[in-house]
């Protein structure tokens, strides 16, 4: 009877937990949409406070987007597309989760300037070594300051929105 009440009250505490991570999640989310350098710095510990935020940042994306393997979309196994994106104000990199794709090949990169709107992740785990070059087995940052260039944020984006920048307005 013991050891039931112990596993019970085991079960119990995981429930909770559960329940509190998805209520932190829908606060976060409701929170007012701020752009990333209000809440993020380049190579800075990841703010708990961050997690599940919606941000917003102009900018470019850039060559070197990597494929994280082993990603579930209704059931069926692929790849999540991580591309950097240049932040305009700052010139860092900020890690951003474009979409899922079933194939081992990403998409082309959109050009041009863009203004995205994502909801912020810290850094997954390491990624296991002795994948084929560009695919990663979680979203380890470790890994890709070491192939982008320039400042990297600690987190990363999932992408919600991107719209093109409006061209500035000539003055005459």
């Amino acid at each position: 009877i013991i050891v039931a009440f112990i596993q019970l009250g085991r079960w119990q505490l995981g429930v909770a937990h559960d329940k509190a991570r998805v209520e932190a999640v829908k606060e976060a989310g409701a929170k007012p949409v701020v752009d990333v350098t209000t809440l993020l710095r380049p190579h800075e510990e990841f703010p708990a406070a961050a997690g599940g935020r919606l941000v917003t940042a102009t900018g470019t994306y850039a060559a070197g987007q990597v494929l994280i393997q082993d990603r579930l979309l209704d059931g069926r196994a692929g790849y999540w597309v991580i591309t950097p994106f240049t932040v305009t104000s700052n010139g860092a990199t900020l890690p951003l989760l474009r979409g899922w794709t079933p194939q081992a090949h990403a998409p082309p990169i959109p050009a041009g300037e863009l203004t995205i709107r994502a909801s912020l992740a810290p850094s997954e785990s390491p990624s296991r070594t002795g994948l084929p070059a560009g695919v990663l087995s979680s979203v380890d940052l470790a890994r890709l300051v070491n192939s982008w260039p320039g400042d990297l944020y600690n987190g990363f984006g999932f992408v919600q929105d991107e719209q093109p920048t409006p061209a500035a307005e000539t003055t005459q």
